[in-house]
């Protein structure tokens, strides 16, 4: 979908709204393609290990809470 500029401006929302539901809305100015609003998409983080590299520390260790001894001169 396009859609001017100064539309776009005047009924924000209402084009959000497209956005938001997943469709892309170009917006135009003068006539030509100036940006688009698009959903967001929020990624998930991998947490797979990197191919060929063994870890230094055990799982555990790297998700443990950090204690006072390991914050300690970071702050």
């Amino acid at each position: 979908m396009q859609a001017p500029l100064r539309e776009v401006k005047s009924k924000f929302s209402h084009y959000g709204e497209f956005a938001h539901k997943g469709q892309r809305v170009t917006v135009t100015k003068h006539g030509k393609p100036w940006f688009d609003l698009v959903p967001n998409q929020t990624q998930e983080r991998s947490v797979k290990p990197l191919r060929g590299v063994k870890p230094l520390i055990s799982d555990e260790a790297a998700t443990a809470p950090a204690d006072a001894q390991d914050i300690e001169g970071w702050i």
